[in-house]
């Protein structure tokens, strides 16, 4: 039940649903960027980057790093995506550099559709809330995306699993999708 002359809001929605657990998405400050740095480490503890370029990356454009808090105020998420400059864009495409080789020099300070190249750094769902947050979160992203630049006409998103347990999610609801279960 809502208070009368209120009407409910997305977040008010999601708490009443049975099927889906209620997430917020906010900004994160340092506490949340160790707790994302820590949670990367544990999940890919040979490929990860840690809390010092986090931060460094967080300094240049903060826009686009966004923090899935659970229920009890738990890790649920993350999503981070990097406006690259052409040059940053194009040694890591290449594979020229990785992605913790990425300075400062190579994220764009005011990103522009037309200037910048978007690398998602990081996508992390907690297994707790993959199931039932996957598409609210996926259906949010085009909002977390024009906190970092306004754009419209997108006609595609896709998503790449970082591990073997990443891609067959991916691939489990993918499925899902096709066959329109939830």
């Amino acid at each position: 039940m809502h208070q009368v002359g209120r009407s409910p809001d997305l977040v008010d929605t999601i708490r009443k649903s049975s099927s889906a657990p209620p997430i917020r998405i906010k900004r994160p400050g340092q506490r949340e960027l160790r707790v994302i740095a820590r949670q990367a480490a544990i999940k890919y503890p040979s490929a990860t980057n840690g809390f010092k370029l986090k931060k460094l990356w967080y300094k240049v454009n903060p826009r686009g790093f966004f923090y899935f808090e659970g229920r009890q105020s738990d890790f649920a998420g993350n999503l981070t995506i990097l406006p690259l400059t052409l040059e940053g864009w194009t040694l890591l495409s290449r594979g020229e550099i990785c992605e913790n080789e990425l300075g400062s020099h190579h994220i764009q300070q005011q990103a522009t559709l037309s200037s910048s190249y978007f690398h998602v750094e990081s996508f992390m769902l907690a297994p707790s809330y993959r199931r039932h947050s996957l598409l609210f979160v996926l259906g949010q992203l085009l909002n977390l995306a024009q906190f970092i630049c306004p754009f419209d006409g997108v006609k595609f998103v896709g998503a790449l699993g970082g591990s073997l347990e990443d891609i067959r999610f991916l691939e489990r609801e993918q499925t899902k999708l096709k066959d329109g279960d939830e």
